[in-house]
């Protein structure tokens, strides 16, 4: 017999109970469903990060190094020899930065130049650890520095020649990391050597070879750690914007005397005359009349005011008047005013006219 549903009676509300009823149900396992979901979600995630959390603790050497390459003059700029901030001028090297030779990989990180000098960071890793005794570093000014050697070869494109004379030896200032990872930086001066007698372009391209690497510490013991060879290149671009050379011609009686200076965020670097006497001597003062190393000429800025130097000349002092002057620069107390009793001529050289 055919049933007609339209002509059964059911009461409303118990037609209402089983709809609510059925209701609720597809809410449940709606609910049980979108649930599964989510844990299976947040066990994958929990999977994935402790996959991770699990190879930085069993490798945390890698760890510390993801933020390094790209970044590593802020680990190693204050223990360089002309230090500043170089990571707010440095640039990451663009070419062929990485070069990996029998369980050595070298990595240059970033590279700042300007019209003195090209400053590199570079990054070793090796298979093999480094020997204790070169970890053991040197110390100064009060620092602890750690280093390393490289035997080197240069070629420029503006140049026809490998470029050797001045260049051959690179000394790379820094830490280890760890047993196997040293962090450091050089420099390649453009005053001395073959590069002195050349007009540095604004742009140019850098290619290294490493012939090898070597180790050592305080005591003099130096040896090679490796000599795999290893090549590297990079694009270089010459920062012009922050360099301040200005005219001086001003000299002493003596015949001392400045013929122009140049200021770069790092250092300064002074044309003298080339007339100075034997025993003659000079100290250069920042414009709080603090004392600044003086380098023959190349003198690190450092963390001093340089708005104004003052250089003053000394003739000939004798051996108290120089143990005085040692002491004064030693002890930092009233150098200024020492100098300018004792001198017997000051040039004046200020930054920001």
């Amino acid at each position: 017999m055919q049933t007609i549903f339209k002509e059964i009676e059911i009461p409303e509300k118990e037609l209402n109970d089983v709809i609510n009823q059925n209701l609720d149900k597809v809410h449940i396992l709606y609910k049980k469903k979108q649930r599964m979901k989510l844990i299976s979600v947040c066990a994958a995630v929990a999977v994935l990060l402790a996959a991770g959390f699990g190879i930085c603790i069993s490798n945390p050497v890698m760890a510390s190094q993801i933020p390094l390459i790209g970044r590593l003059f802020n680990k190693v700029q204050d223990k360089q020899q002309y230090f500043g901030d170089y990571s707010k001028n440095a640039q990451p090297v663009k070419g062929a930065n990485v070069s990996e030779t029998a369980g050595i990989k070298v990595t240059l990180s970033e590279l700042y130049c300007n019209t003195e000098a090209l400053n590199v960071s570079v990054l070793v890793e090796s298979n093999e650890a480094f020997p204790q005794y070169a970890q053991e570093g040197y110390e100064e000014q009060g620092e602890m520095k750690q280093q390393i050697f490289m035997d080197v070869s240069h070629k420029f494109d503006f140049m026809k020649d490998e470029v050797t004379q001045g260049y051959e030896y690179m000394w790379v200032v820094g830490e280890f990391l760890d047993d196997h990872t040293f962090a450091g930086a050089f420099r390649i001066n453009f005053n001395i050597g073959d590069l002195s007698a050349v007009e540095i372009p604004d742009s140019f391209q850098w290619d290294m070879h490493i012939n090898r690497i070597e180790v050592g510490n305080e005591t003099g013991k130096i040896e090679t750690f490796s000599d795999a060879g290893w090549d590297l290149s990079a694009k270089v671009t010459m920062d012009t914007e922050q360099t301040i050379t200005k005219e001086i011609n001003d000299f002493a009686p003596t015949g001392q005397g400045i013929i122009s200076v140049t200021k770069t965020p790092y250092e300064i670097i002074l044309n003298e005359a080339d007339a100075t006497k034997e025993g003659d001597i000079r100290f250069v003062l920042d414009a709080d009349g603090k004392y600044m190393v003086d380098k023959l000429g190349m003198i690190p800025v450092q963390d001093h005011n340089v708005s104004k130097i003052t250089i003053y000349y000394f003739q000939e002092p004798d051996v108290e008047k120089y143990v005085q002057l040692q002491e004064r620069v030693a002890k930092g107390n009233d150098v200024e005013e020492f100098m300018k009793e004792n001198s017997i001529y000051h040039i004046e050289i200020k930054f920001d006219e």
